[in-house]
């Protein structure tokens, strides 16, 4: 995925990956590749 902002709130925008996971009960890894792109994986 790819997350583009002039702000550059990378991490937030990961905190809010794992949340959505929590909220949906699915085991998910989130990896930051850099500081735009992150991989998603679904367990």
């Amino acid at each position: 995925m790819t997350y583009k902002s002039p702000r550059g709130l990378i991490e937030f925008f990961i905190g809010l990956i794992h949340g959505v996971g929590k909220y949906f009960h699915e085991e998910l890894k989130v990896t930051r590749l850099s500081s735009d792109k992150v991989e998603i994986i679904f367990s």
